[in-house]
């Protein structure tokens, strides 16, 4: 990189076209206030400028060695003489214009043809250099024939009488600038970027300066001011192009050796810069990053030392009750700690103050804002590349841990007591059979006894009245037997491959024969006359013969009961129905719940446990079906089954026949709870 003076010379361009800008309104009031005091600070500032162009030159010509620069500093010196003859001549200063013969309009002519030759002849040079001897001798003698003319008052006569010779040399001059505009862009790649930028601007600002003058006719008026300003405009930008040019070049070439190292030393700071800002963008996005990644670890964050929070995530406002983690700054720890555990915190603390390694401080108690407890646990380490003595914990909620914990202890202990309560039952039913099967066994041998086939023998009633009962107890054990199975997940079903409609029609016409003597009406009814399907025949018979007991159990004589049977294809239905008693509607919700019972007075008029119709269920359940009841009090009551249609071919399923003939002595031990039937 080139180091140079001047930097952003773009800017300082723009910057002094923007100060010409706003110097005109103030020079055009001053103009119009005292316009004599105006037309001489304008040409003094010009002679300043001019000066310090030639002061300039001088001073650089011996290092800088530019041809053309170095004629700009003779003609600026050129025309400083007839700027100052210019001044004292001007009629409204009225400085020696007594003594002196020589009109101030004529030396104003002469300083501006003279500028614009010395600007043409300049151009010149730098488009042939070996040339600027011979043109230097020719603007000498140019010089020369002016500066003897201003001194005939006939050629003064009829500058100063004759307007078209005033237009006419204006003319000329715009044409001589028109000339070196066009050699400047020719010479375009002679020049530097700012010189030729300065020496374009100076141009045009010199053409534009000469129409005002032409079009303020030899007057005071306001083309006549934007002329003065113009031209010293153009003389200023002059004056920036050979300060750039000259001392730019200058200072290159006397400290080349401190330039190249001020340009080696430029370069690295701008290499260490880029890479400090890189740093900083790559820090800025880790800080954003674990500042996001922070804010959304669903544990809580905090920063603290021993007594205060410095810093939370919103996972830890959120623990701690607060709206903001900002709320947290310079709150003290303890409020947030449970009185019982105070103690115990403040001695993990110590502790992590002087490990360098992650430490878990176990369960710890916090006190929310709203005064609520939470129970945590904490894993800390101390952050001494924070600061000394800061601590960054990392805070986990176990409230619902712990919760889950007691709640599964208490399912245990709910499980241990439920087994132990299923395996009383189990044995209950079991010492309670061994007995029941000896007296059941008496029975039948005194039933076999010759004296006892007497129909009026009272003891026959007797016996008959003791088999009931026998039965009774028998199904009460068989069903709290089955009850424990199911609720152990023990109970399974014997599969057959079976027509269920035979079933369903042997156990009706076994009930309806068993009933006969109650004057009840069971009618059964099929869709279809044979339906194979995968079932366990003793689970159905079990449930067909509870829901006929049910109905007969409900039934006044004369009444009747139906059992419909319809296939769809996909599913079974299997409908009982009875015109009896019914169920009242707020109990139909709990008539398959366990224990249950319609009435539940000791005056009761039926007898039973309550678990018949969830046995049924839960049987149904086993095979994928459903059960549903609907009833309507003192007009009967609908259990309606439905079985999914299936026929397996697996090994689980049995392949040998199921026994009808059982059949008589199930319906006794299922109607055994109803003793209108007899035994």
């Amino acid at each position: 990189m080139q180091w140079n003076l001047l930097q952003n010379k773009d800017e300082s361009i723009y910057r002094k076209m923007i100060t010409f800008f706003l110097i005109v309104p103030f020079a055009m009031i001053l103009s119009m206030k005292n316009y004599n005091m105006y037309y001489f600070v304008i040409e003094l500032l010009s002679i300043v400028i001019c000066l310090m162009i030639f002061l300039t030159v001088i001073n650089s010509y011996s290092k800088s060695t530019e041809d053309h620069v170095a004629f700009l500093g003779i003609t600026t010196a050129s025309i400083i003489g007839f700027q100052i003859l210019n001044i004292i001549t001007h009629e409204g200063l009225n400085i020696f214009t007594s003594e002196i013969q020589i009109h101030s309009s004529y030396l104003l002519i002469i300083k501006r043809a003279l500028y614009a030759i010395g600007l043409l002849s300049m151009l010149a040079i730098l488009n042939n250099k070996r040339r600027y001897h011979f043109i230097t001798v020719i603007y000498s003698i140019a010089f020369f024939l002016f500066a003897t003319l201003i001194f005939d008052p006939r050629i003064i006569n009829i500058v100063i009488e004759n307007t078209y010779f005033i237009g006419g040399t204006s003319l000329i001059i715009i044409a001589l600038l028109v000339i070196s505009i066009m050699l400047l862009f020719k010479s375009k790649k002679l020049h530097k970027e700012y010189f030729y930028t300065y020496i374009g601007m100076a141009l045009y600002a010199a053409i534009f300066s000469e129409v005002f003058y032409l079009l303020s006719n030899n007057a005071s008026n306001g083309y006549d001011i934007l002329a003065h300003l113009l031209q010293l405009a153009s003389i200023y930008l002059i004056y920036n192009a050979v300060i750039n040019t000259s001392f730019n070049k200058s200072f290159i070439e006397t400290n080349k050796e401190l330039i190249d190292k001020l340009s080696q030393t430029n370069d690295e700071l701008e290499k260490e810069v880029f890479i400090r800002k890189q740093s900083e963008n790559n820090l800025k996005n880790s800080k954003n990053k674990y500042q996001k990644l922070i804010a959304l670890l669903p544990d809580a964050v905090f920063i603290h030392d021993a007594n205060k929070f410095f810093y939370t995530n919103p996972k830890g406002a959120d623990l701690l009750g607060l709206k903001n983690p900002d709320e947290i700054i310079d709150k003290n720890i303890y409020d947030f700690i449970d009185d019982g555990f105070h103690q115990s915190f403040k001695a993990n603390i110590e502790e992590v103050s002087v490990s360098n390694s992650i430490t878990s401080r176990g369960e710890q108690r916090l006190i929310r804002t709203d005064k609520q407890f939470v129970d945590i646990e904490i894993a800390a380490m101390s952050v001494f590349e924070l600061d000394e003595g800061l601590i960054l914990s990392v805070v986990r909620d176990i409230s619902e841990r712990k919760r889950t914990k007691n709640l599964e202890k208490q399912i245990e202990n709910a499980i241990e007591h439920d087994k132990i309560k299923t395996e009383f039952f189990a044995n209950l039913s079991h010492e309670m059979k061994t007995p029941i099967n000896l007296i059941y066994s008496t029975i039948q041998l005194l039933e076999l006894d010759d004296n006892m086939s007497t129909p009026n023998n009272k003891l026959n009633k007797k016996l008959k009245i003791l088999k009931q009962n026998c039965n009774r107890i028998t199904r009460l054990v068989d069903n709290l037997i089955d009850i424990t199975k199911i609720d152990a997940d023990y109970f399974q079903l014997e599969l057959h491959n079976i027509d269920i409609i035979a079933i369903i029609r042997n156990i009706t016409l076994s009930v309806a024969e068993h009933v006969k003597n109650k004057s009840i009406n069971i009618r059964f009814q099929s869709e279809v006359e044979q339906r194979i399907m995968t079932i366990d025949p003793n689970a159905i018979e079990r449930i067909i013969l509870n829901l006929l007991s049910n109905a007969v159990k409900f039934t006044e004589p004369g009444d009747e009961i139906c059992v419909f049977v319809n296939d769809n294809g996909k599913n079974l239905q299997i409908v009982v129905k009875d015109t009896g008693i019914g169920i009242p509607k707020d109990k139909l919700d709990v008539i398959f719940d366990r224990f249950t019972q319609i009435d539940k007075s000791l005056t009761r008029n039926h007898e039973g446990s309550g678990i018949g119709l969830s046995i049924v269920k839960s049987l149904i359940e086993l095979h994928e079906g459903t059960i549903r009841v609907d009833s309507v009090l003192d007009k009967g009551t609908e259990f309606i089954v439905e079985l999914p249609i299936k026929c397996r071919t697996d090994k689980s399923i049995i392949i040998e026949e199921y026994n009808f003939d059982r059949s008589i002595d199930k319906v006794k031990v299922e109607f055994s709870d109803i003793y209108s039937l007899g035994a």
